[in-house]
């Protein structure tokens, strides 16, 4: 039987607003345990004491270059963001001869990284992955062919009025799914951020995390590639219901993220693949680095133990198996965070606790970061320990735990042009950046949260490139909010989100400017 994959992000409201870490904020990150302090491999927070403690109220819930993205998005009509650059896995039409994993950049000949030849009737040879045979479903805001992610991939929306779900779908019908391809979907959910208290039946306190789970699970249970069979044979005479593809694999994705290689259900392949020291005897071990039943992977968060402090009893019930796992065990198998990379019919269940649990995490912490806190407790529970890796994604600017060795892997002369044009197949990457930071070296910055809202229009300029030696140290006489971050690293962010802005503001004016608009690379954004 064909195993398909299955990619969901997280589920957003109308707006889809998204969230993570305030990026004015360098502090405002996941909380880490003490165990964790001498963790390399535990990433995205800074090392703290064993309390929990509540985060800084102006971390960010809205950021709009998110929104932007996702206007960008709705108004080209090609359904494109290249903040969301994806790749494929196979070998794709076009120039990119590239036999490797993710070989980013291949096939790419014009201004704003659209294959010149791509052939809308070769879409459908980019479903499988080609070392697992999956079908791939990647489902999240924005999407763009620069990279070439294989798959369906699907936005989930929730908390439309019945005009606004047929104004989007309509749109996304005319606009992407016909000018683009079949597997661009949107799947639309209820809105879940308002919950009720199982004590005393009123509605919590607005949380549009709640969307995350409640859509995920909504979208497993409802969507045409995913839900249940109706059949009433020998399978479901228990009375258990049945998923119609419970080999699937959901990976679950924040909308803030910009794909450098392909997103896989197949970790088996050293060079491209960083574990924490405290994790490797844990990963060299495992029988297969292909995520199966039991076999979940995610990307490593810093956010340690600490589920353990909560009520579980009054989370999860006095019988729990949450309750058995030791301090070294929950921080070595639960601080996930995504892209989490697991199997539909693991996710499911994890959904369905995940739901269950999320409200009563929030009713007991009710800041950032509880819906994360009860996908811990959910896996938990579940018995689901996740392996955890640090080459999925790259964030805060040396944050431990992250992708960044391959970053200081390059030629700091040549790192901007590296991250301009990501190509795995010469220089290993991490699966995704994350931009939930502010990133600034000398007078060079960027920042989601500072962006321009008239950028998508056809007289605004470009952003300023910066040099292609900004990864060097040389550019280091303005400090950027009264420091410098490491300028390699940094620079490789800066250069990398740079470049995709532009790519999108490009693709932008070529499909609605006479002329092709306003190109000159003149719009410094500021701290």
């Amino acid at each position: 039987m064909q195993r398909r994959a299955v990619a969901a992000a997280a589920a957003t409201r109308k707006n889809d607003n998204d969230r993570k870490y305030d990026d004015d904020d360098d502090d405002a990150k996941p909380l880490m345990d003490d165990n964790d302090n001498a963790d390399n491999s535990s990433a995205n927070g800074k090392r703290s004491s064993t309390r929990l403690k509540k985060p800084r109220n102006n971390i960010c819930v809205c950021a709009m270059l998110t929104l932007l993205l996702m206007a960008m998005a709705m108004w080209i009509g090609v359904g494109m963001s290249p903040l969301s650059h994806t790749v494929s896995i196979e070998k794709v039409p076009g120039k990119n001869t590239n036999k490797n994993v993710g070989g980013g950049g291949g096939g790419v000949d014009n201004d704003f990284g659209i294959a010149a030849n791509y052939n809308h009737n070769d879409d459908t040879r980019m479903t499988t992955s080609p070392t697992t045979n999956a079908t791939l479903h990647i489902i999240f805001s924005t999407d763009s062919y620069k990279i070439y992610q294989p798959g369906y991939i699907t936005r989930i929306a929730s908390g439309c009025t019945t005009n606004e779900q047929n104004e989007a779908q309509a749109w996304h019908d005319t606009h992407i799914r016909k000018r683009m391809s079949d597997r661009y979907r949107i799947h639309f959910t209820p809105h879940f951020s308002k919950v009720k208290d199982d004590e005393t039946g009123e509605y919590m306190k607005d949380y549009k995390f709640f969307n995350k789970p409640f859509g995920l699970k909504h979208f497993m249970e409802f969507n045409e590639l995913m839900g249940f069979s109706d059949d009433d044979d020998e399978s479901s005479s228990s009375g258990a219901r049945r998923m119609k593809h419970p080999n699937d694999v959901i990976i679950l994705a924040d909308p803030d993220f910009v794909l450098l290689r392909p997103l896989s259900d197949d970790f088996s392949n050293e060079r491209e693949v960083l574990v924490g020291k405290r994790r490797e005897s844990i990963f060299f071990v495992k029988e297969t680095h292909i995520v199966s039943r039991g076999n979940p992977y995610a990307q490593t968060y810093g956010l340690g133990a600490q589920w353990r402090r909560f009520d579980i009893d009054a989370i999860a019930g006095p019988n729990s198996p949450a309750k058995s796992v030791d301090q070294t065990e929950g921080g070595l198998y639960f601080p996930a965070g995504p892209p989490y990379i697991v199997v539909a019919s693991d996710m499911y269940a994890i959904s369905e606790k995940w739901s269950e649990f999320a409200p009563k995490v929030y009713k007991q912490y009710p800041h950032l970061l509880a819906e994360m806190y009860a996908y811990c407790i959910a896996s938990a529970h579940l018995n689901l320990r996740h392996m955890l890796v640090d080459s999925l994604m790259i964030s805060a600017s040396g944050a431990p735990g992250e992708g960044w060795k391959f970053i200081r892997d390059m030629p700091a002369n040549d790192v901007c042009n590296i991250a301009s044009h990501p190509d795995h197949s010469v220089h290993a990457l991490p699966s995704v950046i994350h931009y939930c930071q502010r990133y600034g070296v000398d007078k060079y910055f960027w920042g989601k949260k500072k962006m321009n809202h008239n950028i998508f229009t056809c007289e605004h300029s470009l952003l300023i490139e910066p040099p292609s030696d900004l990864g060097s140290g040389k550019y280091m006489d303005v400090l950027a909010k009264g420091k410098n971050a490491d300028p390699k690293l940094t620079a490789f962010m800066i250069c990398a989100l740079t470049k995709a802005t532009n790519d999108a503001m490009v693709y932008f004016k070529s499909g609605h400017c006479d002329g092709g608009g306003n190109r000159k690379k003149e719009y410094a954004m500021t701290a």
